[in-house]
């Protein structure tokens, strides 16, 4: 049995309940005996009209009390138990049992074995997910395999919908295990392999929709830093996934990051673009190869090139190389700068990406409050005072 004790973390916001919620009821008429027992071999659909319904293979439960139907899929469940994790389930549920006065389909005067009817607005694979995860014994943590980021998706488009909040919570526990949102993430995966196909797209737009700003950062850098190269198709199939305010931000990001990265690129002796140089022994026949790229990199042209577009993964990935024509003094040097200079980067990606949280970082002294005025020819000038962070409404 789930259990009612919330996830510590906690989204302070108001409620999520949609204006899109809508519901309705079949009326209750127990002489409409429309649901059979089938036999084994034969489909669980309604008599009346076979085509058209079909009981859910794992959720239709013979002694549940109440029945909803999403698209052509009926699902018999227990009033209480939803009720006691969602107070948008509980309304329904309180609707379900008092009222037989409204139904979806005027045509349809119909009930099922005199159990009330819901009908939800939703897609029965969701609603299915929300199911599994609501009436598994290890809830809130999903049992093997763990739920795969398609699960994820429905389940925080469902619960948010119905207020399910502590499933909310739980689909968030998982992204948060799966999605890199700190310099430690990235760390241990600089190549982002997370983010297959339209998946970053899909993070930003989910953190959107579901007010998670975390996962925004680096989904963003990964559409911005892959290397589309004359592969336009694809480019394109990505950035039009996104909101059309992070598309924008995605391309002119990708300048942005050339010029953060370019300013670090002059400050390093790896690429030859200031002069330095070492006379330190490496071998007994070579000294240390400082301020000589060419000794260092078998391309460096093409060395300079991947870091200008990506230099985060590259100051990762060479910070695993040997670097065997410097000396150990040079190489000490190399590794503690790139440390420092990897920390700068990333914590510059909400600036680099415009993202509204970098407003309170970039104005200096940082002040106690931020106002925005939005104003239009037809309106008096409006202000919002920005906060950094979720902050909870007084009540």
């Amino acid at each position: 049995m789930a259990s009612s004790k919330p996830v510590a973390e906690s989204r302070d916001q108001p409620s999520r309940l949609s204006t899109d919620t809508v519901f309705s009821l079949v009326p209750t008429t127990p002489d409409d005996d429309l649901v059979t027992i089938a036999h084994a071999s034969e489909p669980k659909t309604m008599p009346s009209d076979p085509s058209r319904y079909e009981r859910h293979e794992k959720h239709y439960y013979d002694d549940g009390n109440i029945i909803f139907c999403v698209e052509s899929t009926l699902f018999r469940l227990y009033r209480g138990l939803l009720a006691r994790y969602s107070d948008v389930m509980r309304d329904m549920s309180y609707i379900g049992s008092t009222s037989n006065q409204c139904h979806l389909h005027p045509e349809d005067d119909t009930s099922m074995e005199g159990i009330p009817v819901v009908t939800l607005h939703d897609s029965a694979t969701d609603f299915a997910c929300l199911l599994d995860f609501l009436l598994t014994p290890n809830f809130p943590h999903y049992p093997n395999p763990l739920p795969s980021f398609e699960t994820c998706l429905s389940l925080l488009k469902i619960s948010s919908k119905y207020c399910f909040d502590d499933i909310f919570e739980s689909a968030v526990w998982h992204l948060r295990n799966t999605l890199p949102t700190s310099l430690e993430d990235f760390i241990a995966n600089p190549g982002l392999t997370m983010f297959t196909d339209i998946r970053a797209a899909q993070v930003v737009t989910a953190a959107r929709e579901f007010n998670l700003p975390e996962f925004v950062p680096l989904a963003l850098y990964a559409i911005t830093t892959y290397a589309w190269g004359s592969e336009v198709e694809p480019a394109d199939l990505v950035l039009s996934a996104l909101p059309q305010a992070d598309r924008a931000r995605a391309v002119v990001a990708r300048t942005a990051i050339h010029s953060e990265a370019l300013k670090v690129a002059f400050t390093m002796h790896e690429h030859g673009l200031v002069a330095s140089s070492c006379t330190n022994p490496v071998s007994h026949s070579r000294t240390c190869a400082k301020g000589k790229p060419a000794m260092l990199w078998m391309n460096p042209s093409e060395a300079l090139e991947e870091f200008l577009r990506n230099p985060l993964r590259q100051l990762v990935i060479r910070d695993r190389c040997e670097f065997h024509s410097l000396c150990k003094g040079c190489v000490d040097g190399i590794r503690a700068k790139m440390g420092a200079d990897l920390e700068m980067l990333f914590a510059r990606l909400p600036a680099i990406f415009m993202l509204l949280n970098a407003i309170f970082d970039e104005v200096s002294p940082p002040p106690a409050e931020i106002y925005l005025g939005i104003t239009s020819d037809d309106s008096s000038i409006v202000y919002y005072r920005l906060s950094k962070g979720i902050v909870k409404p007084p009540i």
